[in-house]
C-alpha cells in the first residue's frame, strides 16, 4: 500500500492504539449511562410506590438503555463476546477458521457500512421532533447513538481483522 511494510505496520499499531483510547472512552460512557439508568429506574421504583406518575423517568430509562446496548455493543465488537455459533470453527482446521473468521469480518463490516448509512436518515428527523415527556430535548440525542455505535462496531471489526490478517489474536 505504501511501499514499505514498515510504515504498513506503523499505521496499523496507531489504529489500534486510537482504538483501544476510543474504546476506553466508550467504556467509561457506557459505566456512565448504566448509572443514570439505575438511579432512574430506582427513582421510577419510588415515584410509583408513592403513587406519583413521572412520565420522564420511563422515556430516559427506555432511551439509556438503547445507548447502552449500541455503546456496549461496540465494546463487545473489539472484544469478540457478541453472540456468535462457534461449533463451527471447532470442526474445521485451525486454518479454514482463521478464513471463516477473516470472511465474517468483512461481511460485517459491509453490514455495518449500510447499516451507519441508512441510520443518518434518522438524524435529520430527529431535529424536527422532541422526546415525548421532554419538551426540551431533541430526538436527535437519543438517534446519535445509531452511528455512534455502529461506526465503533464498525472500526473494532476492522481492528479485528487487520490483527487477524497481521497473525494475532483480536483482543
Amino acid at each position: 500500500m505504501f511501499g514499505n511494510q514498515k510504515d504498513e505496520f506503523k499505521l496499523m499499531k496507531l489504529y489500534l492504539k486510537i482504538i483501544v483510547a476510543l474504546n476506553k472512552v466508550i467504556e467509561y460512557l457506557v459505566v456512565v449511562v448504566l448509572a443514570i439508568l439505575a438511579f432512574v429506574v430506582l427513582g421510577q421504583i419510588i415515584t410509583r410506590s408513592l403513587e406519583i406518575s413521572v412520565p420522564w423517568l420511563e422515556e430516559i430509562a427506555r432511551y439509556s438503555m438503547i445507548w447502552v446496548a449500541f455503546l456496549g455493543g461496540a465494546v463487545a465488537c473489539r472484544r469478540r463476546t457478541l453472540i456468535k455459533v462457534d461449533v463451527v470453527y471447532e470442526i474445521v482446521s485451525k486454518k479454514v477458521a482463521h478464513i471463516l473468521l477473516c470472511v465474517v469480518d468483512v461481511i460485517s463490516i459491509a453490514f455495518l457500512c449500510v447499516a451507519l448509512y441508512s441510520c443518518y436518515k434518522y438524524l435529520p428527523l430527529g431535529f424536527n421532533s422532541s422526546a415525548a415527556s421532554m419538551s426540551g430535548i431533541k430526538m436527535f440525542w437519543f438517534y446519535l447513538c445509531m452511528p455512534i455505535g455502529l461506526g465503533m462496531m464498525m472500526l473494532n471489526t476492522i481492528a479485528n481483522l487487520l490483527t487477524r490478517l497481521k497473525g494475532g489474536e483480536s483482543q
